[in-house]
């Protein structure tokens, strides 16, 4: 080799040796997810006011996604902090500017939330159920819906569930799309403006309670995935979750988790019983809006208000509790 060809490989292998040395170093230096949440000794979530996510019961902070970022928390030996917030997209502004480290609220991954953080594996499969008013004919099957007046929440993942249906089982399948913020499409069924809806069959198990004409048909094939996102820039934050969850699930932790929270909505049951119906159908109209008011004001959903307020006093303006307060608590 000639001496000039020497010296090009010689100055060759000292770049490549500089900008590996160089790349070790960013890398080094890089700040890493789990150290920024150690070292401010807080680990900072959003999520929702939901009795399938977070809510305030009367032993204080419940709810299925509680437990979980609170296990998480301590297995971090931080302190936690919770963001309850009004709806998703308020959730993925928080986590894209990097004022949340994680979102947990039962999510599924979609184009915006990839936007706005990087998604956790699923720690659960959600059924999705075909529901129907009470004394109509019971759906059993995909094609029942073609030619029915179907309702979903837009931008759901439901409604993401429906779109790949049509494209693979059921092209002429058509839907009604309710806006994010507006009633449940279980409610468009309730009062006859839908002959049925797509619904998550933990939010049904909640939403059945105030809509007791509302049944299940069936369930589609396709289940949710429900997982925590991360904010971007913290591969290690994200394998830390998914290893905590990997260990939930061996050690049994996860499904007495998951059927704690079940317990969660059955709390707010009040039975098949004539007494509650009488009163969704009676008294819950009469207060329904002041309900709504509340909750659009504290960023909560409005049935989670209602189904406290009725464990409290049964809607009842002159009931009274044992520490004195009175009325529609």
């Amino acid at each position: 080799m000639s001496r000039g060809g020497s010296v090009r490989a010689l100055t060759l292998s000292a770049a490549i040796t500089l900008l590996g040395s160089l790349a070790g170093c960013g890398h080094a230096d890089a700040p890493r997810a789990l150290d920024e949440i150690r070292a401010r000794g807080e680990l900072r979530v959003v999520t929702l006011n939901l009795p399938t996510c977070y809510y305030f019961g009367a032993q204080g902070a419940e709810g299925l996604e509680f437990e979980l970022v609170r296990a998480y928390a301590a297995r971090l030996r931080v302190k936690l902090t919770i963001n309850a917030l009004a709806n998703e997209t308020a959730m993925q502004a928080e986590l894209a500017a990097g004022r949340a480290d994680i979102a947990a609220a039962s999510l599924t991954d979609s184009p915006d939330w990839s936007r706005a953080g990087a998604a956790a594996s699923p720690y659960a499969r959600i059924p999705q159920l075909v529901v129907y008013q009470r004394g109509h004919v019971q759906p059993r099957e995909t094609l029942q819906l073609e030619s029915a007046r179907l309702a979903v929440r837009a931008g759901s993942p439901q409604e993401r569930i429906l779109e790949r249906m049509k494209r693979t089982v059921a092209p002429t399948l058509q839907w009604v799309e309710t806006a994010p913020s507006s009633a449940d499409p279980v409610e468009d069924v309730d009062s006859g403006n839908a002959d049925y809806a797509i619904s998550d069959a933990r939010e049904f198990s909640f939403a059945h309670h105030l809509y007791p004409n509302v049944l299940v048909g069936f369930a589609l094939p396709e289940e949710r995935p429900a997982q925590w996102l991360v904010r971007h820039g913290g591969p290690d934050l994200l394998a830390s979750v998914n290893a905590f969850f990997r260990e939930l699930d061996a050690s049994g932790t996860l499904a007495r988790l998951v059927q704690q929270s079940s317990g969660d909505t059955r709390r707010f049951a009040y039975g098949e019983s004539r007494e509650f119906q009488a009163h969704v159908g009676d008294r819950l109209p009469r207060y329904r809006s002041w309900f709504e008011q509340a909750a659009a004001q504290a960023g909560i959903d409005w049935r989670l208000l209602a189904a406290i307020g009725y464990q409290e006093s049964k809607w009842d303006p002159h009931a009274e509790s044992d520490d004195g307060a009175a009325g529609v608590m």
